[in-house]
């Protein structure tokens, strides 16, 4: 199965998934292939990342902006949970030029879930979109803006006194 729209390609097969889509500055590419123990992903330029089938406790996926500055191009990143360690781990990302209201009614959206139930299929593995995968830069991001106004607020308030003692 080819899937192609505005400069993406994915190549689906039984034991290869391939794609080439347009960053934001230049062409990118990845692949997957599938073996009958083995997911393994290799982006271009980057080390393979090997999943192991039986390791695997479910395929999750969401929509972001991937765009830079003032781009607004919807992407999907693919994450795997592992059985022993709920940390999600980054499976793919691609991003499609296209015009769109709803994230879920993109061809990226539709492309991502086409080849997520190939994978989910093929190993019997639950697939599962989310708004937004709770990965451990995000908790870490969250911690810090529910600290941030505490150690500002502490800030100003030494600075107030500090400057206002006689």
């Amino acid at each position: 199965m080819v899937l192609t729209y505005n400069k993406c390609k994915i190549t689906i097969e039984d034991n290869f998934i391939n794609c080439v889509y347009a960053g934001p500055y230049d062409r990118k590419s990845w692949q997957i292939t599938l073996t009958d123990m083995h997911i393994c992903y290799k982006e271009e330029s980057e080390e393979e990342v090997t999943f192991t089938v039986e390791n695997i406790k479910e395929l999750q996926f969401e929509m972001v902006n991937g765009g830079v500055r003032y781009q607004d191009i919807p992407a999907c990143i693919a994450y795997v949970i592992l059985k022993a360690d709920t940390n999600p781990q980054k499976l793919f990302y691609f991003s499609i030029h296209e015009d769109y209201v709803l994230l879920n009614q993109t061809k990226a959206y539709d492309f991502c879930n086409q080849i997520l139930k190939h994978i989910g299929e093929r190993y019997s593995i639950p697939i599962i979109y989310k708004l937004s995968v709770d990965t451990k830069e995000k908790q870490n991001i969250s911690a810090f803006v529910a600290v941030y106004p505490f150690i500002l607020f502490a800030i100003i308030a030494l600075l107030y006194f500090l400057t206002h003692q006689q």
